[in-house]
């Protein structure tokens, strides 16, 4: 993934203080750079780097969060799934992930992985934290947001998790 201009990432720094809610998506196409490329770009206390080789680990922790939105786009679709993230094994160049009964499953095709962000910054009148899972290229896989309760809230045991999972990871603001 070759380095946006310097003025680019100065224009995405700017719209991301003017408005923090700005999905990184939307900034990411309005720019024609990679999504990570405006994650990389949030302030440091609303993103946090976790090395790819830690995938193994940092899914394990996601399948003991009690409810989560698990969320894949692409240009045409953004499909969301509530419930609770299954465990998985990999099995070649896949993390095949399944449990009975649940809604989210499939195959994560993991030799394409190239960076995971821990992402806490703000849509719309809310909080959100999110794990998300970029390709080699910047662009995302999937995203794993944290469940909210009947009220539209935040989760406390999912919220308390997410902080564990960002502290074990602190000081890894920057890009990998």
């Amino acid at each position: 993934m070759n380095a946006p201009a310097d003025e680019t990432l100065k224009e995405i720094q700017a719209a991301l203080q003017a408005n923090p809610h700005t999905m990184t998506a939307q900034l990411a196409r309005q720019h024609k750079v990679p999504e990570t490329v405006v994650v990389g770009c949030l302030p440091d206390a609303m993103r946090t780097s976790v090395p790819a080789d830690d995938f193994k680990a940092v899914w394990t922790e996601l399948t003991a969060w009690e409810k989560i939105t698990f969320i894949v786009m692409n240009p045409g679709i953004v499909s969301e799934t509530v419930g609770q993230l299954p465990p998985g094994e990999i099995g070649g160049p896949m993390f095949n992930y399944h449990d009975k009964g649940n809604p989210i499953g499939g195959h994560f095709r993991i030799t394409e992985l190239g960076s995971i962000w821990l992402v806490a910054k703000p849509m719309k009148t809310s909080e959100t934290l999110s794990v998300r899972f970029f390709d080699k290229e910047g662009h995302r896989i999937c995203a794993v947001y944290a469940g909210r309760g009947e009220d539209r809230q935040l989760l406390p045991s999912v919220k308390e998790k997410f902080a564990a999972l960002r502290a074990r990871y602190a000081g890894n603001g920057a890009a990998d």
